[in-house]
């Protein structure tokens, strides 16, 4: 099995947190987990001093630009 992150370290990245809120920032972990063929893929954003933040971003709300995360955002809208 050959696993390849979307993103690497020191790439910018749009991503959607927690509280639904986008949020740019610089990769500076990934962390990777498999379990039989089901793989997760996590980012964390740079402090600015050499190290990463202790909140972790799922590759699957992770996009190159704010219109690729708000279009995934109106994507996932349905009308009545």
């Amino acid at each position: 099995m050959k696993i390849t992150s979307k993103f690497n370290i020191g790439d910018r990245v749009i991503g959607i947190d927690y509280n639904r809120q986008l949020q740019a920032f610089e990769v500076a972990k990934i962390s990777i987990s498999v379990k039989a063929d089901n793989v997760e893929i996590d980012y964390y954003p740079s402090d600015g001093r050499g190290g990463y933040e202790f909140v972790t971003f799922n590759e699957k709300y992770c996009f190159d630009t704010i219109n690729d995360a708000t279009d995934y955002i109106v994507g996932g809208l349905t009308y009545a």
